[in-house]
């Protein structure tokens, strides 16, 4: 109840208190223009330090700043305009608020002084609020926000901003991103050992964990700024507030003595001639203290101070809250008379408030001081609206105090008749209460027993399909190693035992002529054409074989880094080179990329470097090159100052069947490689000039 009826007396001046610009004024005007402007400045100036934003002090602001406007001085138009503006939204002027609060912020605007354009346009956000302007309220803060950029940290101007948007923030009730621009404005006001600005940022720090529930830590720092503001002379006047501020969050966290001894303090503060709306805040709020602690005599002394104080006051939320608190405190006095007639003000006055935290609060216990004056019907009304705008925490405690309404307001006669409908009632209700917790019981095991089901289903998928996915990974080894006997078994007996033959055969006819005769020696050539026409025959086996197993190959996509790639072949290549005395050269773009599978492009690669180094004469030169094609494309050349060939005999090579024997398998396994890439194999070459191979992927 407490925190829905708080008033912002206490917490509105400190989140304005920085307010007040500070800027110097502009370029000197002429001597007795000047000087007037000066003299003028100073009692604004020290009528604004003071707080003094009302009806006396406001023509003096008005003269200051169409003095400044005269002498063309824009800091102090916009200085004075402010403090103009200002008054008029203490006054409820708020269109006249509005006209001198864009004054000062364009004329602050012009003199470049970024401090003075906040204070405006966040009073100027607050009017707009006020009068119900919300697209103008986004407008303004967005401005303010991207001034956040061009202000220094820890400058006025910053510490401006960081109190604005920390205002902001916290009306949103995001407190955590507030409580951020309130310690970064701490922090200037720190470094500038303003001990006033130092207080200020204390207590709004204090009010933003008072906020969040953290009451030890809104207590150390609301005491730290209480403590600060009393060795501050210019803080005087606000020590009131300071100790209001700090008996809420007291009586917040149950310790309710001490939030006796800070109102009692604030009021000693007011002295003889307080403002009547501190005057009532704290009146009011020590009186419902008191109350809570059964001493009924003297609250009632203080609320009644409290309603004196409000007699002629516009502000109607304050009014709510102290004509609240007076009917508490004859409603706990059972005082009902009077209590229906404060309770039926603050009623009326919350009406037109609209706030249905403090509405539910009121109607709860006008409700009550209507049954206790006997108006039955009037209390079951306020009852019943009471308990719909309750939150479940209160549901149950409504519907017994509605009950007990009912029964007061029935007759005689049916009061008994109602009591026993009343336990029937709630009979029943017990046993539906029973009966759907075992229904929601058995629902619940139930749904639990599937969800386990479901688990273990689940589960036993899961491990099918990886059983499942072993077995197949199995067969694949298995023929994987079948086909490596396979090609070890060519290798070993179909391909050496050949080639070891022709080798010894033409070992003895040219170590050993002389043993062979002609006829010996013809017979020996008729075996060598047959071992190389079965070696040969055994090899275009070997390349279909081969073909066959690419075929099944998986292409393996990865972003490579072309010139990492390239950097490897002519590493790998270079020895050969040298020993052959060529020039192998190698040229990429740094950060040339290609999305391809490393391992084909590599043996693409290594096959026609092998061929180029391969048949270039001693002296020559071999190129890889690589660049850019069109799109995502990589074209990579391979050139050679080789004996070269014919067009029709390069033609030949490039087309030539996978059976015929006219040309090694590297060029076909090549074609082959970049076909499942997706790309193309051109050559050009000229007979005497070399040849160039371009690879397209």
């Amino acid at each position: 109840m407490m925190r829905a009826l708080r008033n912002t007396w206490p917490q509105g001046a400190f989140l304005l208190a920085l307010a007040a610009g500070t800027a110097e004024p502009g370029r000197a005007q002429p001597t007795q223009l000047a000087a007037q402007v000066r003299a003028l400045n100073q009692q604004a100036q020290r009528r604004a330090d003071l707080r003094e934003f009302d009806a006396a002090a406001l023509p003096l602001y008005n003269r200051a700043w169409r003095l400044a406007q005269a002498a063309h001085n824009d800091t102090l138009v916009g200085r004075h305009a402010y403090h103009a503006g200002r008054s008029y939204y203490n006054l409820v002027r708020l269109d006249s608020a509005v006209f001198l609060l864009r004054l000062s912020w364009q004329a602050s605007w012009r003199a470049q002084d970024l401090a003075q354009v906040i204070s405006a346009g966040n009073f100027l956000m607050l009017t707009y609020g006020d009068q119900g302007r919300p697209d103008s309220v986004r407008a303004m803060l967005s401005r303010l926000r991207a001034l956040y950029p061009r202000t220094r940290p820890r400058t006025e101007a910053r510490a401006r901003l960081d109190n604005v948007l920390a205002g902001h923030y916290q009306d949103q009730g995001n407190y955590a991103r507030a409580l951020d621009y309130r310690l970064a404005q701490l922090a200037y006001e720190r470094q500038t050992h303003d001990t006033v600005g130092t207080s200020v940022a204390l207590t709004n720090i204090g009010e933003l964990f008072y906020l969040q529930g953290q009451s030890r830590q809104a207590i150390r720092y609301k005491l730290d700024g209480l403590r600060l503001a009393e060795q501050t002379p210019a803080m005087r006047t606000t020590l009131p507030q300071l100790h209001a501020m700090l008996g809420k969050t007291y009586l917040e966290a149950g310790l309710p003595d001490s939030a006796r001894l800070h109102y009692e303090a604030g009021l000693r503060q007011l002295g003889s001639a307080p403002d009547p709306a501190a005057s009532a805040y704290l009146h009011a709020e020590l009186s419902s203290v008191l109350t809570r602690q059964g001493k009924l005599a003297l609250a009632r002394q203080h609320s009644q101070q409290a309603v004196a104080a409000v007699a002629n006051s516009e502000d109607l939320d304050t009014k709510t809250t102290v004509y609240f608190y007076a009917g508490e405190v004859e409603l706990k006095a059972r005082n009902y008379a009077a209590a229906r007639r404060y309770l039926r003000q603050s009623y009326d006055l919350a009406l037109r408030v609209q706030n249905k935290d403090r509405y539910e609060a009121i109607t709860r216990l006008l409700a009550e001081a209507e049954a206790g004056t006997g108006h039955y019907a009037e209390a079951y009304r306020l009852r019943s609206y009471s308990a719909a705008l309750l939150d479940s925490a209160h549901v149950g405690e409504g519907q017994r105090a509605m009950a007990a309404m009912e029964a007061r307001y029935q007759n005689q006669d049916k009061q008994r008749q109602i009591q026993l409908l009343k336990l029937e009632t709630q009979a029943r209700a017990a046993e539906a209460t029973r009966q759907r917790r075992a229904t929601y019981w058995a629902l619940a095991g139930v749904g639990g027993l599937l969800l386990l089901l479901g688990l273990i289903g689940y589960l036993l998928r899961q491990r099918q399909r990886t059983a499942t996915l072993l077995a197949q990974q199995n067969a694949r080894l298995a023929e994987a190693n079948q086909t490596k006997a396979q090609l070890f078994s060519i290798i070993s007996h179909d391909l050496r035992a050949p080639v070891s033959s022709l080798f010894q055969m033409l070992e003895i006819m040219l170590d050993a002529p002389d043993l062979l005769d002609e006829e010996a020696r013809n017979a020996q050539v008729v075996h060598l054409r047959q071992t190389s026409r079965d070696l040969l025959a055994t090899m275009d086996e070997l390349l279909v074989w081969s073909k066959n197993q690419l075929d099944r190959l998986d292409l393996v996509g990865e972003n490579v880094a072309l010139p990492v790639l390239l950097a490897e072949l002519h590493a790998l290549y270079a020895p050969l080179a040298q020993q052959k005395h060529l020039d192998l050269q190698i040229s990429c773009p740094p950060n040339l990329h290609r999305r391809t599978d490393p391992n084909f492009l590599r043996v693409i690669l290594r096959n026609l470097l092998q061929n180029a180094v391969k048949f270039t004469p001693p002296g020559g030169q071999v190129r890889l090159d690589a660049e850019a094609g069109p799109g995502a494309a990589v074209t990579l050349r391979v050139r050679d100052t080789g004996p070269g060939m014919a067009a029709s005999q390069l033609e030949q090579m490039l087309n030539a069947p996978a059976s015929s024997s006219a040309h090694g398998l590297g060029l076909r396994l090549t074609q082959e490689f970049v076909r499942r890439l997706g790309g193309t194999l051109r050559a050009e070459s000229v007979p005497g000039a070399g040849s160039v191979f371009a690879v397209v992927v």
